[in-house]
C-alpha cells in the first residue's frame, strides 16, 4: 500500500509533477463527460450553411480536459465546416473533442463519416491510449444540407446531477452502453402500470392466452358402440384429447373448473320409444344425463344440448355415452351437430 498527496508548491524543484500524475486526480475524483452548468456545456447546433457550431463548455476525459469560453474567446461558437455529401447519397457525421496527448491538445472536431445511398452509419469513435475521441453529437448530412443534429444520444454529462436534470419529463428511465441514466420511451403513465404486479407477468400471460381449451366432434355418422370416439379435432391448445388413442376421451390437463358444453344428435330411421345420453367422468361417474321425448320410427333427427360447469382433477377424463348406438337410431355427423367443447374456466372452485 502507498500514500500519494498534492499538489504543492514546490521548493527547489521538489515536490515535482507531471501532467499524468496530475491527470489522475481527474480520473479518480471526476470521471469523465462534458462538464455540468459549466456555460453552455458544448451545445451542438446548425450554423450558416453547411456548418454546425460548438458553443463554450468543457469536457474531461481520462483526467485531460478540453475548454471553450466565452470570456476567453467573446460571445460567438466555435464553427465547423461539414463536408456536402454527393447527390443521392447521405452520410452521419460525429461531432467530437479529440484528445491528443502526444501532440499536447485537445480540439472540437469532425469525424466524417461514409457517403451511400443505403443507411448511413457514423463512424466509430478512436479509442486509442494517447489519441482518441469523445461524442458530443450527430450530424445528418444530405446533398447540400444538413437534415438533423442529434445531441442527445451517446453525448455523456459529468455528474449525476446534470444527467436527471436532462432526462424528459414524464419519462422512465433506463440506462445507456455507458451505465448513464437516460430517457426511456416508456412513459411514467405505461410503467405505473406495473403496479401491484408480484409474478412474471409473461407467467400469467401465457397461463391465460395458452389456458386448456378443446373442442372435439364427429365427423363421420356412427351407428355402433357404447361411447362416442370423436374422430375430429376443431382446436386443441393442451393436448386433451388423442385422435388414434382412446379418442372417446378428453383428458383434463390442469385441476380447475371447466365450462363444458355438449350435443349429441340422432337421426332416427325405425327405432320407436325414448333415448337418453350421459357425460360421465373416468368412465364412470355419471355427472349428467338427458332424456330425448318420446319418438315415432322415422322421425329424423332429434337434438339435444348439455351445458355444465364442473370442477376436475388433472387427469380425470370425460366421455359421452349414448343409451343406443345402431343402425335405427345413428349418431349424426357434423361440428355443429354432435360435439363435445371443454374450456379452462378458473383456478378454484
Amino acid at each position: 500500500m502507498a500514500e500519494f498527496s498534492g499538489h504543492f508548491d514546490a521548493s527547489a524543484g521538489t515536490p515535482n509533477y507531471d501532467s499524468s500524475e496530475f491527470a489522475l486526480n481527474f480520473v479518480d475524483l471526476m470521471f469523465y463527460g462534458v462538464a455540468p452548468g459549466y456555460e453552455n456545456e458544448l451545445e451542438v447546433a446548425v450554423g450558416a450553411g453547411l456548418q454546425v457550431t460548438v458553443d463554450s463548455g468543457g469536457y474531461i476525459s481520462k483526467g485531460r480536459y478540453y475548454r471553450q469560453s466565452e470570456a476567453a474567446g467573446g460571445g460567438t461558437p466555435f464553427t465547423l465546416p461539414i463536408d456536402a455529401a454527393p447527390a443521392g447519397n447521405s452520410r452521419i457525421d460525429r461531432i467530437v473533442i479529440e484528445f491528443d496527448v502526444s501532440g499536447k491538445a485537445s480540439a472540437a472536431k469532425v469525424s466524417k463519416g461514409t457517403d451511400t445511398t443505403g443507411t448511413p452509419v457514423a463512424p466509430a469513435l478512436v479509442t486509442g491510449s494517447s489519441l482518441w475521441e469523445e461524442h458530443l453529437a450527430y450530424v445528418t448530412v444530405n446533398a447540400g444540407t444538413l437534415s438533423s443534429i442529434d445531441t442527445e444520444t451517446d453525448r455523456v454529462i459529468l455528474g449525476a446531477r446534470t444527467l436527471l436534470a436532462k432526462l424528459g419529463a414524464s419519462k422512465a428511465i433506463k440506462t445507456d452502453a455507458n451505465g448513464n441514466p437516460v430517457s426511456s420511451t416508456a412513459t411514467a403513465a405505461e410503467l405505473e402500470f406495473l403496479a401491484g404486479v408480484t409474478s412474471a407477468i409473461q407467467t400469467q400471460l401465457n397461463a391465460v392466452t395458452n389456458r386448456p381449451f378443446c373442442s372435439v366432434y364427429r365427423s363421420a355418422s356412427l351407428t355402433s358402440g357404447s361411447s362416442i370416439p370423436w374422430d375430429a379435432e376443431l382446436r386443441d391448445t393442451t393436448s386433451m384429447h388423442d385422435l388414434a388413442t382412446n379418442p372417446e376421451r378428453v383428458t383434463i390437463a390442469k385441476t380447475g373448473l371447466y365450462d363444458i358444453e355438449c350435443q349429441v344428435n340422432y337421426f332416427i330411421n325405425t327405432l320407436s320409444g325414448s333415448l337418453f345420453c350421459s357425460l360421465k367422468v373416468n368412465g364412470g361417474t355419471e355427472i349428467i344425463n338427458w332424456l330425448y321425448s318420446p319418438f315415432s320410427a322415422g322421425t329424423g333427427r332429434l337434438s339435444h344440448k348439455m351445458v355444465k360447469t364442473l370442477y376436475l382433477t388433472a387427469g380425470d377424463y370425460l366421455t359421452v355415452e349414448p343409451g343406443l348406438i345402431s343402425s335405427a337410431a345413428q349418431i349424426d355427423s357434423g361440428r355443429s351437430s354432435t360435439y363435445l367443447t371443454v374450456e379452462y374456466s378458473q383456478a378454484n372452485a
